[in-house]
């Protein structure tokens, strides 16, 4: 197995926002009068969410090594793939507002020969010094 040069993860905002979605979600549910069903929901949910980043934050990434780009994504279902550095044809790097403000971005990386036409990444951290690496190798720019 090759060394990377660089790895991108998911930022650690997607867990603050789970928190806060999870936290919204339990608050407007303390209206709600009814049986253990419904203390179920009204924390299940939350925790379900809270989980979902969590194992987002901690299981996906993409690597970069000298010959190729490596994705990994997911926990129990998990997608493996890789595509060659003379196959990429394409790599951009966009944010919208809380993006800029937290420093999360979305990579797209298109590629060709693979079936797919490209990879997209929402909330990556690191994402810009990550695609420097990635434009370096590759000589797109």
């Amino acid at each position: 197995m090759e060394e990377y040069i660089a790895v991108c993860r998911k930022h650690p905002f997607i867990i603050i926002r789970a928190i806060v979605i999870g936290l919204g979600i339990f608050l407007f549910s303390l209206q709600w009068r009814g049986n253990l069903l419904y203390d179920v929901v009204r924390i299940g949910i939350p925790l379900l969410i809270i989980a979902s980043a969590i194992i987002q934050y901690c299981t996906n990434y993409i690597g970069v090594t000298r010959t190729k780009i490596d994705v990994h994504m997911g926990f129990i279902k998990t997608t493996d793939s890789s595509t060659p550095l003379n196959k990429i044809q394409a790599i951009s790097l966009s944010s919208g507002l809380f993006g800029k403000i937290f420093g999360y971005h979305k990579i797209t990386i298109d590629h060709a020969g693979t079936g797919r036409s490209e990879y997209q990444f929402r909330d990556m951290a690191d994402a810009k010094d990550f695609v420097n690496v990635l434009e370096r190798m590759t000589g797109i720019k």
